[in-house]
């Protein structure tokens, strides 16, 4: 009982915690705030955030037209050498569905330019992934042309969003 009564006397005269852990992180501040400030802040001339996100969406668009719009290019002939691939529809599709979302919670949504950036980029490198199984494990796909583009556009975004 007398631990108890004498509690708030014990508790009164210490430093509360989080004014101790505020004071610690005040004095990091500066070397913390510049760490964030290289984070992301990557830029290739005068190829920033904005403008990247911007090419982006217009490369996503085109490549969905591609899959989507079999009378222009046939995909599927030109790059599985086959006569219909459902995947390379459900592919285009999804490539369709994310450029008009993305585009619309930039333009309307207030989305930010690198967080667009970042998602697209994210997709480009799975994207990546998935065209280097198929150009050199499972040999599916008969050129490597997607390869070059796609990986040029992910390499860009890595080094842009992420550097």
């Amino acid at each position: 009982m007398l631990a108890l009564a004498l509690l708030p006397l014990a508790v009164s005269g210490m430093r509360s915690p989080t004014l101790a852990a505020s004071s610690l992180l005040a004095s990091k501040t500066p070397a913390i705030d510049g760490v964030l400030a290289l984070r992301g802040g990557g830029a290739l001339g005068p190829l920033d955030v904005e403008m990247l996100a911007n090419i982006q969406l217009i490369a996503h668009l085109l490549y969905s037209v591609e899959l989507n719009v079999r009378t222009l290019t046939n995909p599927s002939r030109k790059y599985f050498n086959s006569v219909d691939s459902p995947w390379l529809t459900l592919f285009g599709s999804l490539h369709g569905f994310m450029t008009a979302a993305l585009g619309y919670a930039m333009l309307k949504g207030g989305m930010g330019a690198a967080p667009v950036s970042q998602i697209i980029t994210a997709w480009y490198t799975l994207t990546v992934a998935v065209l280097l199984y198929q150009t050199q494990v499972s040999k599916s796909c008969k050129t490597n042309q997607p390869l070059y583009i796609v990986g040029t556009l992910a390499a860009l975004g890595l080094y842009v969003n992420f550097v």
